[in-house]
């Protein structure tokens, strides 16, 4: 059952006193908002009205179903809140289904509340990009063009380390290889680019490889996955330089966890909005 749902748009502010949309077993540790933007082809049989077709109870679903939904003692996240342009708000439902193609902008966002449990364990952020891809991919044919996600550094004391799973792009078309850039943004507080690089640098990323970084917003999607209630105007991001194996949501979703790897190693600790693109 939802603790709370808005079809609306954009995540709800935070509440001073606690997590959004806190669910039994998600504590105050933490928040992992994702957004994926491009276009959207919904597919014919998608009906927009039907409640099970929603963002929110497709990704609840697919987390259940890979085991990533919270219980005591396990799984990754709680479900917070969500929605996609395919079920819009109440009353839009016909001119939505009259429209078979969709988006050009933000195709949907979730919103996940991490447990008491992730304390000690890497963040979780390349399984909610590729639970979220997974739910998109399910309604329609997708061209990707940006992946922004917001994370709580804070929902982790483990020790900072690289994401798991580049064995999985060493089998990527070599054709496919293309450059990527991944803005980070940690509102008020400075990044450390010389820091953050190092840290990727100094470890195994192949086939992934930071060429190199500058300060500035170099991928900034629109609108951004979490308003001024969670993080202020970026004042210092810094932008990476990356050649990849591919452009695609599963490599967004490692260059967004390995970033904020990067980031907690340079000492930040605070929310850092994360954006990825070509």
């Amino acid at each position: 059952m939802r603790p709370w749902y808005r079809d609306d748009a954009d995540p709800a502010p935070p509440d001073p006193a606690a997590v959004p949309g806190a669910v039994p077993g998600s504590g105050p540790h933490g928040t992992v908002l994702c957004a994926l933007h491009g276009t959207l082809a919904v597919h014919p049989w998608i009906d927009p009205a039907e409640d099970g077709e929603d963002a929110y109870g497709l990704f609840v679903a697919r987390s259940e179903a890979l085991g990533w939904w919270d219980r005591p003692g396990t799984g990754l996240w709680g479900m917070n809140d969500a929605a996609g342009v395919w079920r819009p708000p109440d009353g839009e439902h016909d001119e939505a289904a009259a429209n078979a193609t969709v988006g050009g902008d933000r195709i949907a966002w979730f919103q996940v509340g991490l447990p008491d449990a992730a304390e000690g364990r890497a963040l979780p952020l390349q399984a909610v990009v590729a639970c979220a891809a997974d739910v998109v991919e399910r309604v329609g044919r997708v061209e990707l063009a940006a992946v922004q996600v917001l994370v709580s550094l804070y929902a982790t004391t483990a020790a900072p380390r690289t994401p798991s799973g580049t064995t999985w792009f060493g089998v990527a078309d070599p054709t496919a290889r293309t450059a990527l850039r991944v803005t980070v943004d940690a509102g008020d507080d400075p990044v450390p680019l010389a820091d953050v690089l190092g840290f990727l640098r100094e470890r195994h990323t192949d086939p992934f490889r930071f060429t190199g970084g500058a300060p500035g917003a170099g991928v900034a999607p629109r609108p951004v996955v979490a308003g001024e209630h969670w993080i202020r105007p970026g004042r210092h991001p810094v932008t990476l330089d990356v050649e990849a194996p591919e452009w695609s949501a599963a490599a967004a979703g490692w260059l967004c966890a390995a970033a904020a790897e990067a980031c907690r190693h340079a000492g930040l600790r605070g929310d850092v909005l994360l954006s990825c693109g070509r």
